[in-house]
């Protein structure tokens, strides 16, 4: 959560779906521009604030997200965590869960025994959680656990170019590789470096050195790149066999530069890429 409100419970049938403690706890940064201190003064709720909920209205369910954080285009690119939070929650699972617990940990206090219902409990939970759809988990190939703004994120760049993983895989690889690495199946855009040698899909790259800001000859500009000997059935897409940027092996492209379409990054370089997706 990064700026909003809380939300208000109007209904007993409302449900409260994500709740926040402890919010006036963070130290105030001292900075004009922050949006609120989030320090606690006489008059302020020092209790629980419900930030989402659901009600039924008008024969719809609402989920009500007291932020509009977690879905704007560019954080949900970068980390979307928490709208598979908030999507997992709107199911009502999760609260369901939650109360069925309670009323077992009721149920032993009231009775001083272990009832059916308490001991039944993880195994209900267990089958509940498996029933809930889970989302698509594709985003783990690109999250490097970077936030929105940092430079080095691709997230900008994808959210102008949806082309980019329109149909293909677009895998980020945050420490450098050796040794055989297998490719994934199917269409695929991997941005990596090598440490020392590697056997990527059955073609080797060795003698690497790194590049850096350097305009090349097929038109991209390398970030925080690596050229390295490539031998084995491959198509150079960027520098030649005794020094490859960029190749293509299969269905998957291979890009030396883990800074390749970071918020820095020319718009050519996404158009470069782009293209040869389409050949």
């Amino acid at each position: 959560m990064n700026r909003g409100a809380s939300v208000s419970i109007a209904s007993l049938t409302d449900k409260v779906l994500l709740a926040g403690d402890g919010w006036w706890a963070e130290p105030d940064i001292g900075e004009w521009l922050w949006v609120g201190d989030y320090v606690w003064r006489n008059g302020d709720r020092a209790g629980r604030l419900a930030m989402a909920a659901a009600s039924d209205i008008g024969g719809a369910r609402w989920v009500v997200l007291g932020d509009n954080s977690p879905l704007v285009n560019r954080q949900l690119i970068a980390d979307p965590r928490a709208a598979i939070r908030i999507l997992e929650a709107a199911t009502l699972w999760p609260a369901f869960l939650a109360d069925l617990l309670v009323v077992g940990l009721a149920a032993v206090l009231v009775i001083g025994t272990m009832p059916v219902v308490a001991v039944a409990l993880p195994v209900v939970a267990a089958f509940a959680t498996v029933m809930v759809d889970r989302p698509s988990q594709a985003w783990k190939d690109f999250y490097l656990g970077e936030l929105g703004f940092e430079e080095r994120n691709f997230n900008n760049v994808v959210a102008d170019n949806p082309g980019l993983v329109d149909g293909r895989r677009l895998i980020r690889v945050k420490v450098p590789v050796s040794g055989k690495v297998a490719l994934p199946g199917g269409p695929a855009s991997v941005f990596m470096l090598v440490d020392g040698a590697a056997e990527v899909g059955g073609v080797r790259l060795d003698r690497c050195h790194r590049l850096g800001s350097l305009t090349t000859a097929e038109g991209p500009y390398l970030m925080d790149a690596q050229a390295c000997r490539v031998t084995g059935q491959v198509r150079v897409l960027i520098g030649t066999e005794e020094a490859a940027a960029a190749l293509a092996i299969g269905e998957a492209i291979i890009i030396l530069d883990t800074a390749f379409l970071s918020q820095k990054a020319p718009l050519g370089n996404a158009a470069w890429l782009l293209k040869e997706i389409g050949r």
